[in-house]
C-alpha cells in the first residue's frame, strides 16, 4: 500500500490516530525514562586441569601411588563435558530454590565465552537492582565451585585429581543494560503500531459500511423517483384563478393524455373579392 494512502487514512480518521499516537509516546517514554532498570554482574573461572604425577613421582614418592586417582572426567581430553554437566547443575531447580531462600531474584547463565570449549566458564547474572546483582552472582559464584568439586568426588577421587576453578574476573560491578531498556521501548512502540494499524482498519470499515448503506439508499430512492414518472402525470387546473398558488400534484396511475386537434382557418371571403352571406334581422335576433 501507498504510504502517503495510509497517512491520508490515518489523518481521515484523525479523532482515533491522534489519541492513540500520545498513548503510544507516553508508554515510550514511560519506558525509556522511568520504568525498571536491569542491572547485569558477570564473573569468569577457568578450568584448571590437576598435575598429575609422573612415573618417576611415583616411585620417588610410594604415597603418591595409594591416592584414589579414579576422577571420571580425566579420561577426556578437555573440560567439555565436566563444564556441561556443572551447567546443567547450576540450572537445577536446587540452585534455584537457593536463591528464593535468600530473597534473590533475576537470571542467570552459566556458558563458555561466546559458546567455545576453550576451558572457561562466564556466569552472567541479571537484576532489577544494583544490589541483588551482586548478591546474585556471588552465591552463584561459590554454588559453581562446590558443585564442581562435588560432582568429581563421585568414586571418591582425592583432591589431587580434582579439576579447580581458578577466578579470572569478577564479581564485576552491577552496570544497567541499556540494550534491555531500549528493547522493551521498541517492543511497546511495535505493539502500539500494531494496535493504531488496527483500530484505524476497523474505522475505516466502519466508514466504507455506512457508505455503502447510504448508496444503496440513495439508489432506492432514485429509483422510486423514477418509477413515478414513468407511472404518473401531472395534472394541473384549468383556470388558473382556480389553482391559485397550489403546486401541481401528481396523480398515480396511467393518465390519458389529451392531443391537440389541429383547426383549419376560416377563409375570409373579403380577401377573395366575396361578399360574406347575409344573415336575416330575425335570424340573427
Amino acid at each position: 500500500m501507498d504510504p502517503l494512502s495510509v497517512l491520508k487514512t490515518m489523518w481521515t480518521h484523525k479523532w482515533v490516530t491522534v489519541p492513540m499516537v500520545l498513548l503510544i509516546g507516553l508508554a515510550c517514554a514511560y519506558s525509556m525514562l522511568w520504568a525498571p532498570r536491569t542491572y547485569e554482574s558477570t564473573a569468569t573461572f577457568a578450568l584448571a586441569m590437576p598435575k598429575i604425577p609422573t612415573e618417576q613421582e611415583l616411585e620417588e614418592e610410594p604415597s603418591l601411588a595409594k591416592l584414589n586417582a579414579d576422577n571420571p572426567y580425566l579420561r577426556w581430553q578437555d573440560t567439555s563435558l565436566l563444564a556441561q554437566v556443572v551447567i546443567d547443575r547450576v540450572n537445577s531447580a536446587e540452585v534455584h530454590e537457593g536463591l528464593v531462600e535468600r530473597g534473590l531474584e533475576g537470571e542467570y547463565e552459566l556458558s563458555p565465552p561466546d559458546g567455545t570449549s576453550s576451558g572457561l566458564m562466564k556466569l552472567t547474572v541479571s537484576a532489577d537492582s544494583k544490589q541483588s546483582a551482586r548478591d546474585t552472582v556471588g552465591f552463584l559464584s561459590a554454588e559453581f565451585s562446590r558443585i564442581l568439586y562435588e560432582v568429581q568426588k563421585v568414586n571418591q577421587a582425592d583432591d589431587l585429581y580434582v579439576i579447580d576453578a581458578l577466578p579470572v574476573s569478577g564479581p564485576t560491578p552491577a552496570e544497567e543494560i541499556f540494550s534491555s531498556r531500549l528493547r522493551s521501548t521498541l517492543l511497546i512502540g511495535a505493539a502500539g503500531l500494531v494496535v493504531l494499524f488496527g483500530v484505524v482498519s476497523l474505522a475505516e470499515s466502519v466508514r466504507a459500511a455506512r457508505q455503502r448503506s447510504r448508496s444503496r439508499a440513495e439508489q432506492r430512492a432514485a429509483g422510486a423517483t423514477e418509477s413515478t414518472k414513468e407511472t404518473g402525470t401531472w395534472v394541473t387546473a384549468a383556470d388558473p384563478a382556480l389553482r391559485g398558488n397550489a403546486p401541481d400534484l401528481p396523480v398515480l396511475g396511467r393518465q390519458t393524455a389529451s392531443v391537440p386537434v389541429p383547426v383549419a382557418p376560416v377563409p375570409d371571403d373579403r380577401a377573395h373579392g366575396r361578399e360574406s352571406p347575409k344573415v336575416p334581422a330575425h335570424a340573427a335576433r
